[in-house]
């Protein structure tokens, strides 16, 4: 039927509001259908004295009885027993047990009764210490009925009795008349804080524009009016209205037009509470002349259950603060370590860090940044600073308390002093694993990984004939720029003059990037990991090959040609050409390009000895000159 049970006994529990069918642990009985033991025995385990009264103003009934009073070991069954209490509009007993409303159960005998009924069971006697039960049950709005209550007990094994008798397990006669209000109030009430104007604003739904409020009077002499509760920290419920507002725990804030929808508070500066709300009709002359009436029941979402948190009181700032920087070479990262101490007198806080180029005293200056967030009782936070990261810096906690409050103005014991980051000069700010080979044809192919820690640099290809340290690098001078390539490409031909061989070569590559703290573009020099060599490189022509003879083997068909090899050279290749005119009628110098020349065979690799031969097959019946 619905409502809330309230119930008042250390050892009592509320079960909320059920309709139990109990079928095979049900035991219904009558006192005649019990045979050994008698209706005495099951007297001993029945509700004794058992009253249900209705208060009209609360519109709630209270249901109370005792335990039996015996001096008896059978006393100790109460410690494991259960009362079950049954709400039925008409007469209750073994038929109708079955379609009444469970409202609440309760312990017989908690082992806490006395100071430990688990080890007395005697306490469990109703002239001993137990105090008795008591359950308090809201009636349902809109109700008009007799209604009858019984309590029935069922023991430790399942065993339930159920006896009915009047005056002590079942309330007497007709029942107790129970008669209550419809809901009649304002619905679905809502409110918020702004911290801003330290306003909180209440609105909610009149009951009187909804279809059958016009039974709310808004004009005449019986007009009603809203009330407006506020409490701190408790809820104002049905159950606890009349004594907060008794001990003041719960106030009249105000009293408006029953037109009004909505309400706004200015909140009192310094103020740092949990504010529940709650409203209702003040209805004049309601039950009859003189008879005004406040529905304190809260059954329309007419009471918050949930908490406004006023708060504008700012929290005590952290004291302690502190910071340490630590940076890396290897890709200019860096991190700046803030330390602090948490506010006393705080729960459920967090901590903002700002930090600006300068010190500061308000977190509102547009050169403040907030850089991170903390929660209570971590008391440090690790910036991670931009790469290359060069200048001082001033740090300031702030406390921002748990309703979001704080104050926006800094002191020296909430901020650190300059704190020098210097991320830059002791990086090296170089790519990686610079490599550099020979390839022949006069190519050179640098390669290397981009630098760490920046973007949107480009890369300085460099040569010079010695290893360089940065002291010694002196642009076009002792190291020549041979050309740059964007971020990301990572390699680099290089044209090598013709007519050189060396073994001394050395290439390096340098970055340049935009850094956080300068003006324009820097480029690091110091020459320490983005170099590759010696390597070896030779675009010199060769010398031309030495024949000592050409003699031909008629008899073989072939043409023995034999040539110095090359002691200066290594890893050459050798090609035979033939020529059948005079290619030095002109000139005493011939080139291969040159008409007449034809290609015979090769390339012929290097070998060990001196010289070299090749055989060139020659045709039958020739009579001719020729040129190798």
């Amino acid at each position: 039927m619905g409502g809330d049970m309230h119930l008042r006994n250390r050892s009592a529990t509320a079960s909320g509001l059920v309709l139990l069918f109990l079928t095979s642990t049900l035991l219904v009985v009558s006192p005649s259908a019990m045979a050994d033991p008698n209706v005495d025995q099951m007297s001993w385990y029945q509700a004794q004295g058992l009253t249900a009264m209705f208060d009209p103003q609360t519109e709630v009934t209270t249901i109370s009885w005792e335990n039996i009073d015996e001096f008896d070991n059978r006393m100790a069954e109460l410690l494991d027993a259960t009362y079950s209490v049954y709400r039925y509009e008409g007469e209750l007993n073994a038929n109708t047990l079955a379609q009444a409303d469970l409202v609440a159960t309760v312990e017989a005998c908690a082992d806490t009764v006395g100071g430990g009924g688990g080890t007395n069971y005697l306490n469990c006697r109703a002239s001993s210490t137990h105090p008795g039960h008591v359950v308090e049950y809201p009636v349902p709005p809109g109700e008009n009925a007799f209604v009858n209550y019984t309590v029935t007990t069922q023991m430790g094994n399942g065993t339930v009795y159920a006896m009915f008798m009047p005056g002590d397990s079942v309330t007497v006669g007709t029942g107790v008349e129970e008669s209550t209000q419809g809901i009649r109030t304002p619905y679905n009430l809502v409110g918020s804080f702004d911290r801003m104007s330290s306003t909180t604003s209440l609105a909610w739904v009149p009951f009187h524009i909804l279809p059958g409020g016009d039974v709310i009077p808004t004009e005449g002499p019986d007009s009603a009016s809203i009330l407006v509760y506020r409490s701190e920290d408790v809820p104002i419920t049905r159950s606890n209205v009349t004594t907060m507002l008794m001990t003041g725990q719960a106030q009249l804030i105000a009293n408006l037009s029953a037109e009004e929808q909505t309400l706004d508070l200015t909140i009192a500066s310094g103020t740092q509470r949990s504010a529940y709300y709650a409203v209702s009709y003040y209805l004049p002359n309601w039950n009859g002349p003189g008879q005004d009436y406040v529905d304190l029941r809260f059954l329309s979402s007419n009471a918050m259950t949930d908490s406004i948190l006023e708060d504008n009181t700012p929290p005590a700032a952290p004291v302690g603060v502190s910071a340490n920087f630590q940076s890396s070479q290897e890709n200019g990262s860096a991190v700046t370590w803030v330390y602090w101490e948490d506010a006393l007198g705080e729960t459920g806080e967090a901590y903002q860090i700002y930090m600006s180029g300068n010190s500061f005293s308000t977190i509102t200056d547009p050169n403040v940044t907030l850089v991170g967030t903390v929660q209570e009782g971590v008391e440090a936070f690790a910036y991670t600073l931009p790469a290359g990261r060069f200048g001082s810096a001033h740090y300031c906690v702030v406390t921002v308390d748990s309703f979001g409050v704080f104050d926006a103005s800094t002191n020296s014991l909430s901020c650190t002093g300059a704190v020098y980051e210097d991320a830059f000069t002791s990086w090296v700010k170089e790519p990686t694993l610079v490599e550099a080979q020979y390839l022949g044809e006069s190519i050179t192919q640098v390669t290397c990984v981009d630098q760490l820690g920046i973007s949107g640099e480009r890369y300085h290809i460099w040569h010079a004939n010695d290893r360089l340290n940065g002291a010694e690098f002196i642009q076009n001078q002792t190291i020549t720029w041979l050309g740059t390539v964007d971020e990301g490409v990572g390699v680099f031909n290089v044209t090598v003059p013709t007519g050189l061989d060396r073994d001394d070569s050395f290439y390096y590559v340098t970055s340049e990037a935009l850094y956080g703290h300068l003006t324009g573009p820097a480029m690091y020099t110091g020459l320490v990991q983005n170099y590759a060599g010696p390597i070896y490189e030779d675009t010199k022509s060769p010398r031309s090959p030495d024949i000592t003879t050409v003699e031909v083997f008629g008899d073989q068909l072939l043409a023995r040609i034999t040539w110095i090899n090359e002691d200066t050279e290594f890893g050459e290749q050798y090609y035979i050409y033939r020529h059948f005119g005079d290619p030095f009628a002109e000139s005493v110098v011939s080139n291969l390009t040159d008409e007449g020349w034809e290609y015979m065979f090769g390339p012929i690799p290097e070998g060990n000895g001196l010289t070299l031969v090749s055989d060139a097959a020659v045709e039958p019946g020739l009579d001719r000159e020729v040129y190798y």
